[in-house]
């Protein structure tokens, strides 16, 4: 997993750690963003779905929000209606 080559653990392995590391990006745009990325990758359609639909709602800008809006859709595509 390229996650963990960059020392974060893999997706659904976060119970392994520090609470407090996760809960420091609870307020960050990127953290969900690449959060949905991953659990759309695995196949977790509605998990993936709610951290892109909280990125949007962390989205600085007009393009940032349009971004994960396109992610949203390339992931509406793959699983069909919600």
């Amino acid at each position: 997993m390229t996650c963990l080559k960059f020392g974060f653990p893999a997706p659904g392995r976060f119970e392994d750690t520090d609470r407090s590391e996760i809960d420091q990006l609870a307020g960050y745009f990127h953290y969900f963003g690449v959060k949905g990325h991953f659990l759309m990758q695995l196949g977790r359609s509605e998990e993936a779905r709610i951290a892109f639909d909280r990125a949007i709602a962390l989205a600085h800008t007009p393009a940032e929000a349009a971004h994960i809006r396109m992610h949203l859709d390339r992931l509406s595509k793959q699983s069909g209606p919600a």
